[in-house]
């Protein structure tokens, strides 16, 4: 959050140029999803995000890195590294998820939703 609300401050973003793209353990490996705003989700780095803008009404990419069995302690499973099982979902999305955010730049956010989503 710190660190979102020193580049908005410092480079004078206004929050509809803001995109940021976070991991989501709601959304299963391979999927990603975009949203023009809301709430964090439950995802504290969002949630402090959130807190430190004053507002939820910024873009997010949310890349999905959740599995069949969620553990209670998310912190260990999200630092953990994929499963070998996982690698080429998560190559793939990699490179879908750079194309949205071109995408996002070039032809704007709701013609991406409507592309990637």
């Amino acid at each position: 959050g710190f660190a979102v609300q020193g580049l908005v401050s410092w480079y004078r973003i206004e929050l509809d140029e803001l995109l940021v793209v976070s991991d989501d353990v709601n959304l299963p490996v391979g999927k990603m999803r975009f949203r023009q705003e809301g709430s964090s989700g439950g995802h504290r780095g969002l949630e402090h995000i959130i807190y430190q803008l004053g507002k939820d009404e910024f873009a997010r990419l949310r890349i999905g890195v959740g599995g069949e069995h969620m553990p209670d302690d998310l912190r260990g499973y999200v630092l953990a590294p994929f499963r070998a099982e996982e690698l080429s979902i998560i190559e793939e999305m990699v490179e879908r998820a750079a194309d949205a955010v071109e995408s996002y730049l070039t032809s704007g956010l709701e013609e991406t939703m409507n592309l990637f989503n």
